[in-house]
C-alpha cells in the first residue's frame, strides 16, 4: 500500500485549523449564549420596569374610565424607548382600553399573553410569522390586581439580537485573524525546522564519498542565513543545532575514515599487485632470458663471422626483436606494479586481456593450459581504469591456473584450458572466463569474495584476491558473478556498462 508523504507545514495547519476551529466554536457557543442571557436578563428587568410604571400611572385613569389619558400615557411612553414595539391596557375583563397601534390590534395578539390569578408578571415570546427574526418579548403586569386590569409591554429583540450578532461576528473575525496568524506562523516555522532537514536528506541521499572532503562538509548550508543571524543575535541554540552539529560531525567523520579506508585498500591493492608480480616472476625471467640467450647467440655469430653482411644484418634484425620483447615485458611488469590512480577513460577490454595474457604467459605454458579467445569484431570501450582491470583479470587468470593444476593432481589427462568470451547486449559489456578447473563446492559460492576466503592447496593465498577484485568492478559501476561449470570448471562473469 502506498502511503501519502504530508509536508510538516500541512501537519502544522491542520492541526492549528482544527484547534482554533474547535476552541473558537466553542467559545463563540458559549459567548453567544452569555451575551443573549444577559441581555435578555437586562430587557425583562427594563421590560417589567416601564410596564410597573405604565400600571402605576394608569390606575388613576382606569379607575375613572378616563380613555384619552390612557391612550395618551401610553402614547407618551411608547416614544420615550424605540425598542417598545407596543403597549396595550387592559380592563378586569380583559377588553383593550388603551393602545399604541394606529390600526386595530392583531387578534392574536389580544389574547397571547393572560396573566393567571396571583401571578405578578408573565412573560412570552411572539414571532412575526412573516419574519422569524422579528421577536416581541411581551410583558404583562396587573393593576393593583387583575380585577382592575393589566397593563402588557412588547418590547423588539431585535436590537438585542443585532448586539449578539455583532459581538459574535467580531470574536469570529478575530478568530479569522489567528487563523490567518497561525497559518503563518506554522509556515515559518515549519520552514524554520524542515529547511535544515530537508538539507540533511538532500545531503544523504546524494552523498558521494569519492567527491566529498572535509572542506565541502563544512560549507554545506543547513539553515537560512537570517536564521543563523538570527540565532547569533539571541544566543539561542535548539535541538536542531545540535541534530545539524551531529550530522555534520557525521559527515566529517565518515569522509575522513573513507579517505583512510580508501588509502589502506590502495595500499592492500598495491601490495596485492607485488605479490602478483611475485607469483610470475619465474615466468617473467623466461620471458627475458629466452631473448637475451638469442641476443646472446647472435652476436656470437656476428663476431665470428663480421664479414657476413647478409647473415648478420638477420641477426641484427632478430637482436632487435629479442629487444623489443624484452622492453614490453619489463615495460608490462613495470606498467602493472606501478601505483596507478582510479581514473575511469575509454578502455579495449581486449587490450587488456592481451597485456594478462603476456604477463601469464609462463605459468600457461608452464601448466599446459592453452588460451581461447572468442572475441567480436566490433567491441564497443567501456569506462574503466585499465591498470585494476589487469589486475582483476590476472587475478582470475591465476586461480584458473591453480584450479586447473589442481584437477590434473587427480585426472592427468585433462587438457587445461580457459576461455575467454566476449559478449555485447544493448548498453552492457559481458567478459566470461571460463576454465576447467577443479571447481568449487556449490555452498562455498556465496563466500569466495568475502575477505580471507579462500580454498588454494597448491599455493597458500591470502584470501583478498577476489574480494579486491569484487570491490574494483563494482567501482566501475559492474557486477562480477562466479558460478559452476556443468561440464567441470568454474566461470567467472563480469558486467561492465558500455561506455556512452
Amino acid at each position: 500500500m502506498k502511503r501519502t508523504s504530508l509536508p510538516l507545514f500541512w501537519k502544522f495547519s491542520i492541526a492549528l485549523v482544527f484547534m482554533v476551529v474547535v476552541f473558537g466554536s466553542i467559545n463563540i457557543y458559549f459567548i453567544r449564549n452569555s451575551v443573549y442571557e444577559t441581555f435578555e436578563t437586562e430587557l425583562l428587568k427594563h421590560g417589567t420596569s416601564i410596564a410597573k410604571m405604565v400600571a402605576d400611572m394608569a390606575t388613576q385613569p382606569l379607575l375613572y374610565d378616563n380613555v384619552t389619558s390612557l391612550n395618551e400615557l401610553v402614547s407618551n411612553v411608547k416614544q420615550t424607548d424605540k425598542d417598545i414595539a407596543y403597549i396595550l391596557i387592559l380592563d378586569g375583563k380583559n377588553n383593550v382600553v388603551a393602545h399604541t397601534f394606529y390600526r386595530a390590534i392583531p387578534k392574536k395578539l389580544i389574547g397571547a399573553n393572560v396573566l393567571k390569578p396571583g401571578e405578578a408578571r408573565s412573560i412570552i415570546l411572539i414571532e412575526n410569522n412573516n419574519n422569524p427574526d422579528d421577536i416581541v418579548q411581551d410583558i404583562a403586569v396587573p393593576i393593583l390586581s387583575m380585577n382592575i386590569g393589566t397593563v402588557r409591554v412588547g418590547f423588539f429583540e431585535e436590537g438585542y439580537q443585532k448586539e449578539v450578532r455583532e459581538t459574535t461576528m467580531i470574536f469570529f473575525w478575530m478568530i479569522v485573524i489567528f487563523l490567518v496568524i497561525g497559518i503563518g506562523g506554522a509556515f515559518v516555522f515549519s520552514y524554520i525546522i524542515t529547511q535544515p532537514i530537508k538539507t540533511i536528506s538532500t545531503t544523504a541521499s546524494g552523498f558521494d564519498l569519492e567527491s566529498l572532503n572535509v572542506d565541502r562538509v563544512n560549507k554545506i548550508q543547513f539553515q537560512n542565513k537570517f536564521v543563523l543571524r538570527l540565532k547569533r543575535i539571541l544566543r539561542a541554540n535548539d535541538e536542531l543545532d545540535t541534530l545539524i552539529f551531529t550530522f555534520n560531525e557525521m559527515l566529517r567523520r565518515l569522509t575522513i575514515a573513507y579517505k583512510e579506508l580508501q588509502s589502506a585498500q590502495e595500499s592492500l591493492l598495491q601490495s596485492k599487485k607485488m605479490a602478483s608480480v611475485g607469483t610470475i616472476a619465474a615466468g617473467l625471467a623466461h620471458e627475458i632470458n629466452n631473448p637475451i640467450a638469442g641476443l646472446r647467440n647472435s652476436l656470437r655469430m656476428i663476431s665470428e663471422k663480421p664479414e657476413r653482411y647478409l647473415s648478420n644484418q638477420e641477426y641484427i634484425s632478430m637482436m632487435k626483436e629479442a629487444i623489443d620483447k624484452i622492453e614490453k615485458v619489463v615495460n608490462g611488469v613495470l606498467d602493472f606494479s606501478r601505483k596507478h590512480d582510479f581514473v575511469k577513460t575509454e578502455v579495449d577490454i581486449r587490450l587488456v586481456v592481451e597485456e594478462v595474457l603476456m604477463l601469464a604467459a609462463f605459468h600457461l605454458e608452464q601448466s599446459s593450459v592453452s588460451v581461447i579467445k572468442k572475441f567480436p569484431e566490433n567491441i564497443p570501450p567501456i569506462m574503466g581504469s585499465a591498470n585494476h582491470l589487469e589486475h582483476v583479470i590476472l587475478n582470475i587468470v591465476l586461480n584458473s591456473i591453480d584450479a586447473i593444476r589442481e584437477r590434473k593432481g587427480s585426472e592427468p589427462e585433462i587438457a587445461g584450458q580457459i576461455i575467454f568470451n566476449i559478449r555485447v547486449n544493448k548498453d552492457e559489456l559481458f567478459l566470461e572466463i571460463s576454465d576447467n578447473g577443479i571447481g568449487i563446492e556449490p555452498e562455498m559460492l556465496s563466500n569466495i569474495f568475502d575477505p580471507f576466503f579462500t580454498m588454494k592447496k597448491i599455493r597458500h593465498g591470502t584470501g583478498l584476491g577476489l574480494s579486491i577484485s569484487y570491490n574494483i568492478i563494482k567501482e566501475h559501476g559492474g557486477d562480477i558473478i562466479a558460478k559452476n561449470r556443468n561440464e567441470g570448471g568454474m566461470q567467472m562473469l563480469i558486467k561492465f556498462p558500455i561506455a556512452t
